[in-house]
């Protein structure tokens, strides 16, 4: 399992250039493949591991003043969660939830302590770590930004290419609540947008599955 890990590492991440960080994180990394909706991290939860996808794909969600969830980001292969570095780092409570949502996600997780250690003893590491966090905070800008600027059928398509792109998939396995949760809409809107697509032959729609048919790159 420790050469699996080794392998799986070197090939994915490149930033990690130092061969001795690679050995060591997959002599201490804990390798484990995950089915879909398996929550990973749960609000309130004491985050002891730093997770590193080597495959597959996992939801983060934060929860908003209105007690909803709240979509952030998803992790694909050669990513690390940042959120869960920074609330191992302050010794914080979890204040995000993770959930896996393709069947055999693999992930090595890495407990927080020398993962910690880790960013003053291996530059390649830092890098790491520190690229992460920059590619969340975009991703979070680019968030307020669609938010703010664009309009809910532009973010659906959007949400609908971007999911299609990470999961190479023609399908996307979720509720309309759940992309409403997803988008800080309603349901009802989605679901109106959703038929609207589906009588262009952009989609096709069963239950809590979207198959997706030919989406143009503009709404």
């Amino acid at each position: 399992m420790q050469s699996l890990i080794f392998d799986k590492l070197q090939a994915l991440l490149p930033l990690l250039s130092d061969r001795r960080l690679i050995d060591v994180i997959a002599k201490n990394g804990q390798y484990m493949s995950l089915k879909a909706g398996h929550q990973m991290i749960k609000y309130g939860d004491t985050i002891r591991h730093i997770p590193i996808v080597l495959n597959g794909l996992i939801k983060i969600q934060s929860r908003g003043e209105d007690g909803k969830d709240t979509f952030l980001y998803y992790l694909v292969k050669g990513n690390t969660c940042p959120s869960s570095f920074s609330n191992c780092l302050a010794s914080n409570q979890s204040d995000i939830k993770a959930i896996v949502m393709e069947d055999n996600t693999e992930l090595v997780l890495l407990p927080a302590p020398l993962a910690s250690e880790w960013m003053t003893e291996y530059s390649s590491w830092n890098n790491y770590i520190m690229q992460s966090f920059q590619n969340r905070f975009k991703r979070l800008l680019d968030v307020v930004d669609e938010i703010t600027y664009s309009k809910i059928d532009e973010r659906l398509l959007k949400y609908l290419l971007k999911t299609q792109a990470l999961t190479g998939q023609q399908f996307i396995q979720t509720t309309h609540q759940q992309i409403a949760n997803d988008l800080n809409s309603s349901r009802e809107v989605i679901s109106r947008l959703l038929k609207k697509m589906e009588h262009l032959n952009y989609v096709k729609l069963s239950r809590n599955k979207i198959t997706l048919l030919n989406l143009p790159s503009n709404y």
